[in-house]
């Protein structure tokens, strides 16, 4: 298959579990070349990849087998073991979480996959966990919106003066925005008056594609 020929680092240290782990994100961050229709999903999932070996290997819980006493050889091995399962699984977890279909979604999961069994040992094992399953479009989703008609209604004065769209969660919506394609939609709903006055009102933003809700933020809460 196109993107998973010909790359295999070879460790140079007596323990290369490690420095396989931040191959498996290099490679990783490669496959847009090969899937250039996912480029910004793989994208984001390389960079996160590579956040969370930086929080895993640089601040440990205490409670983390990262954090324990290494006695022996055998310890450490077992370690960097668990570091590179660990990885294998998180980045499962975030390749899920990334705005995408179904279809999509699950060619990312097997990019992943892919990358991990080149650059890990095969005693390196991806633990199995439950995910939610994507929600389709319903009716009363509320109203097509553009981008553009977005920002114009939720721009914010911040204390700087300066003007933000979305202000405080102006985060989320720029990382909802760079997967926004141009056969996607963009809904608004409001909620319905009598939620807002029974203070269950809820406003959001929902990313569609192919008839899927495939991101949301909240904006507005009662």
């Amino acid at each position: 298959m196109a993107g998973f020929s010909g790359i295999r680092i070879e460790p140079h240290h007596k323990h290369g579990w490690t420095q396989n782990a931040v191959a498996f994100t290099e490679m990783l961050w490669h496959q847009q070349l090969y899937f250039p229709e996912l480029k910004p999903e793989i994208n984001a999932l390389a960079f996160r990849s590579m956040r969370d070996i930086a929080r895993t290997a640089l601040c440990p819980s205490e409670l983390s087998v990262y954090y324990e006493t290494m006695k022996c050889e055998e310890d450490v091995k077992k370690r960097e073991l668990k570091f590179c399962g660990d990885l294998w699984s998180t980045t499962v977890s975030l390749a899920r979480s990334i705005p995408s279909t179904p279809k999509e979604t699950e060619k990312l999961v097997d990019i992943v996959g892919r990358c991990a069994k080149k650059c890990f040992s095969d005693q390196v094992k991806q633990e199995e966990f439950q995910v939610d399953p994507q929600r389709k479009v319903r009716e009363d989703l509320g109203q097509r919106v553009s981008i553009e008609e977005l920002e114009q209604k939720h721009m914010v004065t911040m204390p700087s003066g300066e003007k933000i769209p979305f202000g405080y969660i102006n985060g989320q919506w720029m990382d909802l925005k760079s997967f926004i394609r141009d056969t996607d939609e963009l809904w608004a709903e409001e909620g319905e008056d009598q939620n807002w006055e029974d203070l269950a009102g809820r406003a959001e933003i929902f990313l569609v594609r192919d008839g899927y809700v495939i991101g949301k933020i909240l904006t507005r809460i009662s």
